[in-house]
């Protein structure tokens, strides 16, 4: 058997982006899309299975606070029962942070949970659900938090003084713009 990498979410932004990057590392990439998490006979076995779930339903705007995350508690039990029948080893899962809801300061990893959106709750019970079924399992839970993942990487950490944008359902959780970038560099000078 040859290690695969099962990945959801394969047509969004992450999943696309870490399934071509997987597959030019020449990783054997397998895409788990709506039809086939349901259908387990057409998804190829493997002994050092890697689950990377990036499926996600309602991630933009006001699709945050609206019945759209019902799907993914949905979605949720597909996927402890795909890991169960394909015999996961690790499994990956992708956070928000919108789990923690708003802070005036850095968030840091233990810092309380205090979502403001349905979309942030959502996240919540479905990593607690996965983290309890997946580690009853023997799986190797990991749940990423991820923040912002477009573009570039800063250098050093940038911290804003305040949280903008101010409301809570922009379709990311953070920007960083340089003024040179924004037409506004020689006005300012």
């Amino acid at each position: 058997f040859q290690r695969v990498i099962y990945i959801t979410g394969c047509n969004g932004f992450i999943g696309a982006s870490l399934t071509s990057y997987l597959g030019l590392k020449g990783l054997k990439v397998m895409k788990i899309n709506r039809k086939n998490i349901e259908d387990f006979t057409s998804i190829m076995l493997s002994e050092d299975n890697i689950l990377i779930h990036c499926a996600w339903e309602g991630v933009l705007g006001k699709e945050r606070n609206s019945r759209l995350q019902k799907e993914n508690m949905i979605l949720t039990n597909k996927v402890i029962s795909l890991v169960k029948h394909l015999q996961i080893k690790t499994f990956l899962g992708f956070g928000s942070q919108a789990e923690y809801g708003s802070y005036n300061r850095r968030i840091f990893e233990f810092d309380q949970l205090n979502p403001t959106t349905i979309y942030g709750e959502t996240k919540i019970k479905c990593s607690k659900k996965l983290e309890t079924n997946l580690n009853n399992m023997g799986v190797n839970f990991i749940w990423l938090r991820l923040f912002d993942a477009y573009g570039r990487v800063l250098a050093v950490d940038l911290v804003a003084e305040t949280a903008l944008p101010h409301w809570d359902n922009s379709a990311m959780d953070g920007y960083a713009l340089r003024a040179v970038d924004t037409g506004w560099h020689a006005a300012a000078t």
